[in-house]
């Protein structure tokens, strides 16, 4: 198996050419591919052994964070860098609790890029001052106890998932998880924040922002 030093997983193929030419005018030297879904990004990572994976939180056939969950089981030793469009807070400390090695807002400099991918081969974990301003304020928002901070990584994931507009079985087939287990999650759930339907579910999210 063939050791190479990046893996960027994203489904805009300019936005991924245009990764790999920052990275390769830091360091020429850089072994990079590109993947343009999960799947494709799996094979690759069946086939070469990376050192981090530079992963989109949106992609089309699967969603980033059960990428992330993939990745931290079966390839334990890649590290990966999370993209997203999304600055909320929430989603890098999800992100970070499920062992990304750092959070990116797609819309940060070049310069942040390089920093953020030398810190990480470094043995460190990157996160943008912007983000950590983000990350200070929301979980000094916690002492005003948001019920969704109470849920577990999975069960949050699920959550968001429902109030996007997902159903039981769309969130099973992308989870690789049964209908029956999303069922209870989604019971948990509701118990949880003390709602009783799905329409309040969604307005949940859309008064904290979370969606």
């Amino acid at each position: 198996m063939e050791t190479k030093d990046i893996l960027i997983c994203d489904d805009h193929q300019i936005l991924r050419n245009g990764l790999t030419r920052i990275l390769c005018s830091a360091d020429n030297k850089l072994l990079i591919s590109e993947a343009a879904t999960a799947n494709e990004a799996f094979n690759l990572m069946n086939l070469n052994d990376y050192k981090m994976l530079i992963l989109d939180l949106s992609l089309p056939d699967m969603d980033g964070l059960e990428v992330l969950r993939k990745v931290k089981t079966d390839w334990p030793k890649t590290k990966v860098l999370m993209l997203s469009m999304r600055s909320e807070a929430q989603y890098a400390i999800r992100c970070l609790q499920m062992g990304a090695a750092g959070y990116l807002n797609k819309e940060v400099a070049s310069d942040e890029l390089i920093l953020a991918v030398k810190t990480i081969f470094s043995n460190q974990n990157y996160i943008s001052e912007s983000q950590v301003v983000l990350m200070t304020k929301h979980l000094d928002k916690t002492q005003s106890n948001y019920s969704h901070d109470n849920l577990s990584v999975r069960e949050y994931e699920v959550f968001i998932k429902i109030a996007d507009g997902k159903s039981i079985q769309e969130i099973a087939t992308a989870s690789f998880i049964s209908v029956k287990t999303v069922s209870t999650y989604k019971a948990r759930i509701l118990k949880k924040l003390n709602i009783k339907t799905t329409s309040e579910l969604a307005r949940y999210c859309f008064e904290k922002n979370l969606i």
